[in-house]
């Protein structure tokens, strides 16, 4: 959902900017805590 999305983005930001700067130095992005969702009532 919006976890995996705001992930991608971040990633993808990440990607673009390595590719750039080339083999400067440059720290890894954040990891944003996993919050579990169940939208499945059970009967």
């Amino acid at each position: 959902g919006l976890l995996t999305m705001r992930t991608l983005g971040r990633n993808m930001a990440f990607l673009i900017k390595s590719i750039k700067l080339g083999k400067e130095e440059m720290s890894l992005p954040e990891k944003e805590p996993f919050v579990g969702t169940n939208f499945i009532r059970k009967v």
